[in-house]
């Protein structure tokens, strides 16, 4: 089961009358509200850099995440020679990254 946050109406609109996906809400991920540990994966590509409060919001996705689960996180990178796959690995619960452990 998947779930989505999305701040666009529009995009919202047709997410689900186009592509059939319910489970997605019109709201901003720094008011969205999930139990703890509640989902095995979650995807965060180009959100993190249109924050006003990344920290706070690193710190819901952690608590979001089952034990054992994993947080995938892209932000745009001006240097094309460190998108290299060795360069953006997956973080888990139990291994945050780096800058999730500096940050929480």
């Amino acid at each position: 089961e998947s779930h989505g946050i999305e701040i666009s109406e529009t995009l919202v609109k047709d997410a689900r009358e186009r592509r059939g996906l319910h489970n997605i809400q019109e709201i901003s991920v720094e008011r969205a509200d999930y139990p703890e540990h509640y989902f095995d994966v979650i995807m965060f590509w180009h959100v993190l850099e249109h924050l006003r409060e990344p920290v706070k919001v690193l710190q819901n996705i952690y608590n979001w995440l089952k034990p054992g689960g994993s947080v995938n996180i892209g932000t745009p990178n001006p240097n094309p020679s460190m998108a290299t796959p060795a360069a953006m690995g997956n973080a888990t619960r139990e291994s945050p990254p780096k800058v999730c452990c500096t940050l929480m």
